[in-house]
């Protein structure tokens, strides 16, 4: 009778210890509890959730982490065209008849803001005049790029909501000087249109145009009380 032994099989310690270094981390996480996951998800949210608000309601650009990329951004055809390197995207920049528009009193509001369809514009800041400007007798409000205001009576004086593309960085980093109440000066040609155009430099059909603000190519920007 022949006795027949089983096949010697041989295995690699090289490969088991190389299968643990890969199959550890995925045990590892598969070890955390559902409540630890839920938790890490809530933090995550709230925390996005407070630096949006962080940007959308103040004047902060979140230490530059949402400051445009103004060497990807350049004007062309006396700033009537605008195109953005990195993408190729170009819009074209319709202004109101009057050459100039000066804007001089008190902040009520300003807030920093950064959208991708339009890299170049990064400020609304509400001026005010007049009653406007007291909050004892008008209530502002800012939300969404538009404002409400209400009173008891009518006031007098004048409001706008400006809506900034500033002109380059260093007229930019003044906006970020700005805070409510003070007293300040901003002028420049307001903007009637901005249209989004093709490759091939033709209207795409998609553009922003306020309703009832003051979008404007801000030149200068002066706080005059601080």
């Amino acid at each position: 009778m022949r006795l027949s032994a089983p096949p010697l099989t041989v295995e690699d310690p090289e490969s088991d210890i190389a299968s643990d270094w890969l199959l550890a981390p995925i045990a590892a996480v598969l070890e955390i509890p559902g409540r630890v996951w839920i938790v890490a998800a809530l933090l995550f949210v709230g925390v996005t959730g407070l630096l949006g608000w962080e940007l959308a309601r103040s004047n902060s650009d979140l230490g530059g982490l949402a400051r445009p990329e103004f060497t990807d951004l350049a004007f062309t055809d006396n700033y009537k065209r605008l195109t953005q390197a990195s993408s190729g995207q170009s819009w074209a920049i319709t202004y109101e008849p009057r050459p100039r528009t000066t804007f001089v009193g008190i902040v009520r509001h300003v807030e920093h803001w950064r959208d991708a369809a339009l890299p170049f514009v990064t400020h609304d800041v509400l001026v005010t005049t007049g009653d406007y400007a007291d909050s004892r007798q008008v209530n502002a409000n800012v939300f969404d790029h538009h404002f409400t205001w209400w009173a008891d009576a009518q006031p007098t004086g004048t409001i706008n909501l400006l809506h900034i593309l500033p002109l380059d960085e260093a007229i930019y980093d003044e906006l970020l000087g700005l805070a409510s109440w003070q007293e300040v000066r901003i002028a420049g040609p307001e903007i009637l249109r901005i249209d989004y155009l093709n490759a091939d430099g033709h209207a795409t059909g998609a553009y922003w145009q306020d309703a009832g603000c003051n979008t404007i190519l801000v030149t200068d920007v002066e706080i005059l009380t601080r």
